[in-house]
């Protein structure tokens, strides 16, 4: 009967159109296959995620297992630390022994490594079972391995030394000069503003500051320099370093190889063998050459002509006015002779002779006369001075040789008395014995100072060569 026919003949017979199907049952049928067809999809994707998952999750757990040391660090002092654990009672026990703890049954402690050098405690003879070996740490290259008697204590950490009370000298704080009582000193960055004392050293770093007035310092290389501001003085890749902080400086380093380095406000100004002026305000550095050779910020400075650079540049040169700060500038001590012991040079020996720290001359030939140490430069401004006492004496002549025995003479007639008197003569004034136009002139070479007397007898106390800024 078409009522009981099995279910798959009709779904064939309705599918396929075939002769005794049930009206509408295909429709029926067509629908419940594309249902059951759906579920079987989802149930096909469900089972592709979760697989997925469980896939990934497997190589997850591989690449842990791969890639991640579950192995402990291999640490002798942390081992060792645990050895020597302190005792319940809170005092720590020497290392390398153990102290016997109480009698109250205590937590299991670990088992000792394996290369545990201490013996096993008595009482227990028994057979224990030995825990399974961990796994050895990976060789490392260094340091190399210890003896397993050897015990390592850790190092301890360096003290710190107690600070200095005052900043250590830097490289190059070399002796600079000496001060007079009217300055200020600072002797290293963020130190206190102290009152200097007559003679107190200046080293390389050294800020000073004027009280009141100028301060005159002739350096230690012979240089003479001058401020009424506030300056540092230095060392500079061989170069004299001047920082001016504000005001005005003169310098003077005419007959010296050594330059002289200028900085203010950013700027740099250099002088090589000569004298200069310098000055900063309102973010500008002027510089005026009076000799020698100057630049300032890379450009040269004429003589007699002054210049101010800022952060824009070098300004064009104008004529020198004048400046108060070279009012009475003490003279520049070039060369002095005491006659406590003879000249470096040599006396001329001709009957000269020392007495009292003077030198004395009464017989013929009725000169005194010594050689400089080699020879003595000629520089702009440069005088001769000495002081001198006459007995009966009616004329004298002072003679000047260079090198090529060209002579430059000075006649005069001494004040009569007997009484000690000084005499200063600008060597500019002298002229040369055989050319009355001549005169000597900067950068000639002196090589002797000779002084006739017409007279009986001549004593001379002391002789200086000093350079005046005029």
């Amino acid at each position: 009967m078409p009522g009981h026919d099995p279910v798959d003949d009709l779904v064939r017979r309705s599918i396929g159109q075939a002769p005794g199907a049930p009206a509408g049952f295909g429709a029926r049928v067509r629908m419940r296959a594309q249902g059951e067809m759906a579920a079987r999809r989802r149930a096909r994707v469900a089972w592709l995620r979760a697989g997925v998952s469980v896939a990934a999750a497997a190589l997850l757990v591989a690449f842990i297992l791969l890639y991640v040391d579950f192995t402990p660090p291999a640490n002798p002092d942390t081992a060792q630390g645990n050895e020597a654990a302190p005792s319940q009672a809170g005092t720590p026990t020497p290392e390398g022994k153990r102290k016997p703890g109480p009698e109250a049954p205590a937590p299991k402690e670990p088992a000792p490594a394996a290369n545990d050098p201490l013996p096993r405690a008595p009482g227990n003879d028994g057979p224990k079972p030995q825990p399974e070996r961990e796994p050895e740490p990976k060789p490392q290259p260094e340091p190399a391995p210890k003896p397993e008697d050897t015990v390592e204590t850790p190092k301890p950490e360096p003290k710190p030394e107690p600070g200095p009370t005052e900043a250590p000298p830097a490289p190059e704080r070399v002796l600079i000069a000496t001060v007079p009582d009217n300055v200020k000193l600072r002797l290293f960055e963020n130190a206190q503003w102290r009152d200097a004392k007559a003679g107190d050293p200046i080293v390389a770093g050294t800020r000073m500051q004027a009280r009141r007035g100028n301060i005159d310092l002739l350096l230690s290389g012979g240089e003479q320099i001058r401020f009424d501001g506030e300056i540092t003085l230095g060392v500079h890749e061989g170069a004299l370093l001047a920082e001016l902080h504000n005001d005005g400086l003169y310098a003077d380093n005419l007959g010296f190889e050594r330059e002289l380095l200028v900085r203010g406000e950013g700027l740099e100004s250099r002088l090589a063998a000569g004298t200069a002026l310098f000055s900063v305000s309102s973010g500008a550095l002027t510089a005026t050459c009076l000799e020698g050779r100057l630049t300032l910020g890379g450009e040269v400075v004429e003589r007699r002509t002054e210049r101010k650079a800022t952060s824009r540049g070098v300004q064009r040169a104008r004529e020198f006015q004048g400046d108060a700060l070279l009012k009475a500038i003490p003279p520049r001590v070039i060369a002095r002779y005491d006659f406590d012991v003879a000249p470096a040079g040599g006396l001329y020996g001709d009957g000269e002779r020392l007495e009292g720290g003077a030198v004395v001359m009464d017989q013929k030939p009725y000169y005194i006369g010594f050689r400089h140490n080699a020879t003595l430069a000629v520089l702009p401004g440069m005088r001769v001075r000495f002081r001198f006492r006459c007995t009966g004496v009616e004329r004298l002549e002072l003679e000047q040789f260079l090198a090529d025995n060209t002579m430059f003479k000075h006649v005069w007639t001494p004040l009569k008395g007997g009484d000690w008197q000084e005499v200063e003569l600008r060597l500019a004034e002298i002229p040369a014995r055989d050319d009355a136009d001549r005169r000597l002139q900067p950068g000639e070479a002196l090589r002797n100072f000779k002084l006739h007397f017409v007279g009986s007898k001549l004593e001379i106390d002391w002789v200086e060569f000093v350079r005046v800024q005029e």
